[in-house]
């Protein structure tokens, strides 16, 4: 939205005008791909934090139809398919780029992690390896840019398996490679509630970072939260 004054050689004003510009070749989607099934432990705490990602994200102007969310809960409303390792690989490889040229895309793993990657409610595992493959394979024939958080434990392996200074890729991670992310009660202690909530009021990644980095040390949370940015 752009509101327009008009003034003239004697220094009057017109009354303002409001129009609204679109700027053509910029289209923007993201994936939340939240790993795992209900019965987990930690399930309460993925559920909200997926939510808040995708409200977060539609706060800065990415639509319903531009949001993929992947999760095998059956309660969770507005799924679009299973969090399964073949969804994520459709998700990236073909959705993404289904409704013309993609600028950008952002997503969010949230779940349950091993050292190996994602466990999946089906028994599949997201490994880095894979994952860098797929966004290797969208980013040379889009050269689209990625950002890209991770949020479960040993979350950093992603950001060793998955950077490449080849291209414009911004990871995140809640976790070193050797360590157990902290949801809390609710996801009140982690990560992603503090990044989402930052990237919500409009943020960019790396202010958000420095945010959530914040409010771990006011909230003396024992995790070591990770960017990289030139791979």
């Amino acid at each position: 939205t752009v509101i327009i004054h008009a003034r003239d050689i004697w220094g009057s004003v017109s009354f303002p005008r409001q129009t609204h510009v679109t700027q053509a070749g910029q289209h923007k989607r993201a994936i939340v791909f939240a790993a795992g099934s209900a019965t987990d432990p930690d399930w309460a705490s993925v559920r909200i934090l997926a939510d808040l990602a995708r409200h977060a994200c539609s706060l800065r102007r990415i639509g319903p139809a531009d949001i993929r969310y992947l999760s095998d809960d059956p309660t969770a409303i507005g799924v679009d398919a299973p969090a399964t390792s073949g969804d994520l690989q459709q998700a990236l490889l073909e959705w993404s780029r289904d409704a013309g040229a993609l600028s950008s895309l952002t997503v969010y793993l949230v779940g349950t992690g091993t050292p190996s990657g994602l466990v999946c409610g089906n028994g599949d595992i997201v490994s880095p390896g894979d994952l860098k493959g797929w966004l290797d394979t969208l980013q040379e024939d889009t050269g689209c840019e990625l950002y890209i958080v991770a949020e479960s434990d040993y979350a950093g392996t992603f950001l060793s398996g998955c950077a490449d200074p080849s291209f414009t890729r911004i990871i995140t991670t809640s976790t070193s490679a050797d360590q157990t992310t902290v949801f809390g009660r609710n996801g009140w202690t982690a990560f992603g509630r503090w990044f989402w909530s930052a990237v919500a009021r409009g943020d960019s990644i790396r202010s958000a970072f420095h945010v959530a980095c914040l409010s771990a040390r006011v909230m003396r949370t024992a995790t070591s939260y990770l960017l990289d940015d030139n791979g």
